[in-house]
């Protein structure tokens, strides 16, 4: 029997690596709510390849009594030492309430996406605000993707350690060096051999702002450079009208998982992520992981990990004029190889090690 427990939402391909960590290393089950309506974009099938763990449901809130009787249940069976919760959820606020009925001695520990724009008020909704300042009081602590963020959490709650939403990089490249053959095929098909390549990674959904990534190259006039979009959602035909307007040509390729998108970021060298709201984006972590430079909002959680040698960080106004600079000075950076290769690892924090550190300040 496991001795901790893990409350998960979805299996998201960017929480993967931490759940087998926790399974393997922290005597941790996984569990995730069961099944619905997918709203998530990922593809099931390649998020239960890279698990190493036993994929175990606990029943939707909306099931009402029978969800809660289950989280009595598996609170009383496994007696754990320490309860994963997600966010400020229904199920958290039901765990921190049955640990005090059920009278067991364990920690609640929240994985919270926060990014310091929406603690300082720029909230998807106004329910997380509300929780924001009321849940955490009956938490034992809080795992945030932003440092700026757990030290807010740590001021105002007595509570908080940083761990990014970062994917084990060995997993990664590992799959980068099994693709390379994909790769090379498609970029020779698109004619992209020795182009400079900016990726734009993301839901085509007005938060994103890929209006903006494809106004802000658009004054590049870099024959040089090609911008590939990769995504799908409710903004592709606006924005391909864009793109004929500005004349961009920008390669439209629609949603991308799994090896697919492996392969792009072998053919990338610039990630652009241009959001107004990001609770962290995690396309940023994937990208650094295959040698990409980022170009990322200040806005989003994942500009944390952007540092000197890696990319830039910019305030995503409202003409593109800051993000058409800081990228035209980024692709300088770029040196082209003749032949496609696995380029460095640029990212700062390595998983395992900084995952063992935030562990072990819980």
């Amino acid at each position: 029997m496991k001795h901790n427990l893990f409350l998960g939402v979805a299996i998201a391909p960017y929480r993967v690596d931490l759940c087998n960590w926790l399974y393997e290393s922290y005597d941790c089950d996984i569990y995730h709510l069961e099944p619905g309506r997918d709203e998530w974009g990922f593809d099931p099938a390649d998020v239960a390849k890279a698990c190493r763990f036993e994929r175990k449901h606990y029943p939707q809130p909306s099931a009402g009594w029978r969800w809660l009787r289950y989280l009595v249940s598996l609170l009383k069976t496994h007696r754990p030492e320490v309860v994963f919760v997600s966010e400020f959820s229904l199920t958290a606020v039901a765990v921190c309430l049955l640990k005090r009925l059920l009278r067991i001695r364990c920690k609640v520990v929240s994985v919270c996406d926060d990014s310091l724009d929406m603690v300082q008020g720029n909230d998807f909704s106004l329910r997380h605000r509300l929780a924001r300042r009321l849940v955490p009081y009956g938490l034992d602590n809080l795992i945030l993707c932003n440092p700026d963020v757990a030290r807010w959490y740590q001021g105002r709650f007595g509570k908080g350690v940083f761990f990014p939403i970062i994917a084990d990089e060995r997993r990664i490249r590992t799959g980068l060096a099994r693709v390379l053959p994909l790769s090379e095929r498609l970029a020779s098909q698109y004619g992209l051999s020795g182009k400079k390549v900016v990726l734009s990674v993301c839901r085509l959904v007005p938060l994103k702002q890929v209006e903006l990534t494809i106004q802000a190259f658009s004054t590049l006039h870099d024959p040089s450079a090609r911008l590939v979009i990769i995504g799908s959602g409710e903004c592709e035909t606006k924005l391909k009208e864009q793109d004929r307007r500005l004349e961009t040509d920008a390669l439209f390729l629609g949603q991308q998982t799994g090896d697919d998108l492996l392969a792009w970021y072998n053919i990338g060298d610039v990630l652009v992520l241009s959001s107004r709201q990001e609770a962290f984006g995690a396309v940023v972590n994937e990208a650094l992981v295959a040698g990409l430079y980022g170009v990322v909002s200040e806005k989003a959680g994942a500009s944390t990990l952007i540092d000197d040698s890696n990319g830039v960080v910019f305030s995503p106004g409202p003409d593109g004029e800051e993000l058409g600079e800081r990228l035209g000075a980024v692709l300088g950076w770029v040196e082209k190889s003749p032949c496609l290769t696995v380029k460095p690892d640029r990212m700062p924090l390595p998983f395992e090690p900084t995952l063992k550190t935030a562990m072990s300040a819980l």
